[in-house]
């Protein structure tokens, strides 16, 4: 199915001009429309991600089994209408639960496509299309926060009207989820799960996980950047004087530097050690600029610096991670890197939150730049455990 690949890129867009219209603003719509605090802020993100400590795992196993396009459609389906509902949302507990059903779409989106792309790339071009994959979401979250922005600038428009906007665009991305239902045969069930000698744990992303011990610091290290970013950041601006539409902006600068480092990402991956610990070390700069940060363009310089390293760090790591397994276990090696990411994701906002709320809203950012920096070292070190196999 030559069109696959395309297929998924195209999704990915709308999805992240989905995120960059509605995510940098929905925290600070928490905290103005619906008086939500900084716990509640962390409650909010952490509950985004709990189907990431969950569904990897049997997503994993279903897709080197089944058609991944009807896992895609429901994606969109759920992101659509938990987004578009928002609109309504007049509570703490309301904005969680419909956070949850984004969560989930979110948990079958991001193994789905990358295995969708992994199934129909030749090693050659594997990471180069999962970096493009990569890159249209970035590039659909580079682009919508400016959609949001001359939206929010319209004399009637409002936060909720920008959800409902929002859900209605995501939507569009069910024309490609129904080529991919129809235009690809399942595939064969791999040996893997077949007979009772193997047992039920060989079905699981266990052994994957603790194979990469030192890929696991720098994915998990990557989530609880990004995470605090979608999650508790935007409030962070908002409290030192930065209006939504510029919040909107910053994001826009973080999703260029992100597209730049994606754009060249394939070339890094003979250096994938020392590459993602420099990763490690950008984002580290970035979170300590953001603690020092009280204008608007420090902000800019800090959030660039988190997007370049995450645009490096991210398809690196999975680009190892998949490179060093059989390929039948492709499929689970995806299932642990999401489960690796959420809990990177959820052990970040407890911190932060929590920092935020009873320490002070910097004191998180600096915490999370020193620990970039004794992570970039501990890579350089493990760097034999990093290397992409085949390179």
């Amino acid at each position: 199915m030559r069109l696959a690949v395309p297929m998924v890129f195209a999704v990915s867009l709308v999805t992240g001009i989905s995120y960059g219209m509605h995510a940098p603003i929905l925290t600070v719509f928490a905290r103005h429309e619906v008086g939500a605090t900084y716990l509640h802020l962390e409650e909010i993100g952490m509950i985004f991600f709990v189907p990431y400590m969950i569904f990897p795992v049997f997503v994993g196993m279903l897709l080197d089994r089944y058609r991944g396009g009807y896992f895609l459609g429901i994606s969109v389906a759920l992101h659509s209408a938990s987004v578009y509902f928002l609109s309504f949302a007049q509570t703490v507990p309301e904005i969680m639960g419909l956070r949850l059903v984004t969560g989930i779409s979110t948990a079958l989106f991001h193994p789905v496509c990358k295995f969708i792309i992994s199934s129909a790339s030749d090693e050659k071009r594997r990471v180069r299309n999962i970096a493009w994959f990569f890159g249209f979401y970035v590039a659909g979250y580079t682009v919508g926060p400016f959609i949001g922005a001359l939206l929010l600038e319209g004399q009637d428009s409002t936060d909720r009207m920008l959800f409902q906007v929002t859900a209605y665009i995501v939507a569009a991305g069910m024309v490609a989820c129904l080529y991919l239902m129809r235009g690809r045969a399942a595939p064969v069930p791999m040996h893997a799960y077949d007979g009772a000698k193997r047992g039920l744990r060989r079905a699981f992303p266990v052994s994957e996980m603790r194979r990469f011990p030192a890929l696991a610091t720098i994915v998990m290290y990557s989530a609880a950047a990004e995470g605090v970013l979608f999650s508790i950041f935007p409030a962070f601006l908002d409290d030192n004087g930065i209006s939504e539409v510029n919040i909107e902006f910053l994001f826009f600068a973080w999703g260029a530097a992100r597209i730049l480092v994606m754009l060249v990402a394939d070339r890094m991956i003979r250096y994938a050690p020392y590459a993602m610990a420099a990763a490690a070390a950008a984002i580290a700069a970035g979170m300590a600029a953001s603690f020092s940060a009280h204008s608007f363009e420090a902000f800019a310089a800090g959030m660039a610096l988190i997007g370049a390293g995450l645009g490096a760090s991210i398809p690196l790591s999975l680009e190892v991670m998949i490179s060093r397994v059989k390929k039948e276990r492709v499929g689970n090696a995806i299932g642990a890197y999401e489960l690796m990411f959420g809990a990177g994701w959820m052990l970040g906002l407890l911190a932060v939150g929590e920092m935020s709320e009873l320490v002070d809203p910097a004191a998180p950012y600096i915490v999370l730049a020193a620990a970039g920096a004794c992570i970039a070292p501990v890579l350089i070190a493990r760097r034999r455990h990093l290397a992409a196999a085949g390179v």
